[in-house]
């Protein structure tokens, strides 16, 4: 899911590096965000179950990445 507001309304928190404790993937670039990383959490209001971790550069940049044709 690298856009996940095709879905419609996302809510958005970001996680502080103390909160983080697991290693999750970033669906923008597929690498780990390992424990203790600041990142945003995202989640499709209409779709809970499509929240996803993302690192803060891929999602503060999404909006500049060019989009496949």
């Amino acid at each position: 899911m690298d856009d996940p507001e095709a879905y419609g309304e996302v809510e958005t928190r970001f996680m502080q590096p103390y909160q983080a404790i697991k290693t999750y993937l970033c669906p923008n670039c597929n690498r780990d965000i390992p424990p203790g990383t600041g990142h945003w959490v995202v989640v499709p209001t209409e779709a809970p179950d499509l929240r996803r971790h993302w690192h803060r550069g891929c999602w503060e940049g999404r909006a500049t990445r060019k989009r496949p044709r």
